[in-house]
């Protein structure tokens, strides 16, 4: 099948593709791996260029760098996979950006977009049970209140959320991290140097959720430009090759205004990491509440 038929691929094959099912061997979703990758890909590509914007409105921005913590810790707990975790915070923020949301619901609002994102991307047995939710904020939501608030969240997509995150680009993306003809100064080993590579991208994939602006960029880009940036802090040499410009669709200078956004969101986000070792002894909880206490906010 060749990138000019990738339209008749039908959209169901596409959302199976990106579904649950991992390669046992490489932990890539089998997507990536498929004989349809690139046709995938291109789709996947046109499609994200219609994906509900957002248009940074929501009166509850303030709150946003304390919730994305909390929800972060939480899905560490639950180990939930990197894929659940960017679902959910998109549609958090897409939901803020269209909802004045009173400040105690923010958590159980959080709540259920990583519950909706996890059904979508988790196996059913990591999948929280909604009798269990109540028990992860600290208020009077009970679980009738999760399941109102499930089919609201729901209905204010249309009941699609089916979206295509810079981390289901990123998985494709990683498969290039190192290509033909790539090095480094130290002469590191092409596998090793892959690794190193991957690690990095999978950090910066990580910071690109703190920065709320990220959404001016289209998932793909912010998934090119995390791989230019890994490139770039191994010194791999030459840094954006011309195969890996094919493969993403994207030239330098087409990254440089996500990567530079992506480059201060890592700075900002290790500058207050550094403040919060100084100023905090052991650890607290990662409660919402805990959470935006640190920020000087009130929650109640």
């Amino acid at each position: 099948m060749s990138s000019n038929n990738c339209r008749q691929i039908p959209f169901s094959f596409v959302i199976i593709m990106l579904g649950r099912k991992k390669d046992t061997k490489s932990g890539l979703f089998c997507w990536c791996l498929s004989s349809y990758a690139s046709e995938i890909h291109s789709y996947l590509k046109k499609k994200e260029i219609n994906v509900r914007r957002i248009h940074f409105r929501s009166p509850q921005l303030k709150f946003r760098p304390g919730l994305i913590d909390w929800i972060r810790s939480l899905s560490v707990k639950m180990k939930f996979t990197t894929l659940t975790v960017h679902l959910g915070v998109r549609l958090i923020d897409v939901f803020m950006d269209s909802h004045n949301i009173k400040q105690s619901r923010l958590p159980s609002i959080c709540l259920i977009c990583l519950l909706i994102a996890a059904k979508f991307e988790e196996e059913d047995s990591m999948i929280p049970k909604l009798t269990d939710l109540p028990s992860f904020v600290n208020d009077e939501t009970t679980k009738e209140d999760f399941v109102y608030l499930e089919f609201y969240v729901l209905e204010s997509f249309n009941w699609f959320v089916g979206f295509a995150t810079a981390a289901h680009f990123a998985e494709y993306y990683s498969l290039f991290a190192v290509v033909k003809g790539d090095s480094d100064h130290f002469e590191t080993s092409h596998r090793h140097l892959q690794d190193l590579v991957q690690s990095s991208m999978k950090d910066f994939l990580d910071i690109s959720l703190t920065e709320v602006y990220m959404h001016e960029f289209v998932s793909s880009q912010v998934a090119a430009a995390c791989l230019l940036a890994a490139r770039l802090e191994h010194g791999v040499i030459p840094v954006w090759p011309k195969v890996i410009a094919n493969i993403t669709g994207y030239t330098l200078s087409d990254l440089q205004e996500c990567l530079d956004l992506l480059i201060e969101a890592n700075v900002n986000y290790s500058s207050k990491r550094f403040e919060d070792s100084r100023s905090e002894s052991g650890y607290e909880s990662c409660s919402p509440e805990n959470l935006f206490k640190k920020r000087k906010l009130d929650i109640s």
